[in-house]
């Protein structure tokens, strides 16, 4: 609440200052006021609007709120100033899946490995893609790698099972 308080204060005698709307706002989201956060990311991103930070906390919580075409515009532009963020580029991913943009998620998720060889889950959504792609033989490379790299995983077993049919 301090830090709150300290923050609108701070917004009040510099109001074109990015950085504190985006402070402010990670503590609305962390006290879970979505909307305050939403609102101070936005504003955040109005005044400059290549700030990595804001506009994937942005689009992550209009995921969150299954707003995935407002999503998917943010994190593109995440995308195209050159994100390294795994996460960003996994939740960039999830979206284009999520309204079937599949093709482009697959660029995404081929991206996200490049950086992070193990990340596991990506494996997994490229085999997905790939088996809706009707490509048995890269659905069944990504699985495999997924399961190696994450046997543990609540997915694994649907991986596994998809496995056994290919």
């Amino acid at each position: 609440e301090e830090a709150l308080k300290k923050l609108t204060e701070s917004i009040s005698n510099d109001p074109q200052n990015f950085i504190l709307y985006c402070n402010r706002a990670m503590i609305y989201e962390n006290k879970g006021d979505k909307t305050k956060a939403i609102t101070d990311y936005r504003k955040s991103v109005e005044l400059k609007p290549d700030f990595k930070l804001s506009l994937s906390a942005l689009a992550k919580l209009l995921a969150k709120q299954a707003k995935f075409s407002e999503a998917i515009a943010l994190y593109k532009k995440v995308f195209d100033l050159g994100t390294t963020d795994t996460l960003v580029l996994y939740n960039y991913g999830a979206c284009l899946m999520n309204v079937n943009k599949n093709n482009e998620a697959k660029n995404v998720f081929e991206k996200l490995i490049s950086i992070d060889a193990n990340y596991a889950d990506a494996f997994y959504q490229l085999g997905i893609i790939y088996l809706g792609l009707n490509d048995n033989a890269k659905a069944k490379e990504y699985l495999q790698k997924f399961i190696e790299l994450d046997p543990e995983n609540t997915n694994a077993s649907v991986a596994e099972e998809i496995l056994k049919t290919l």
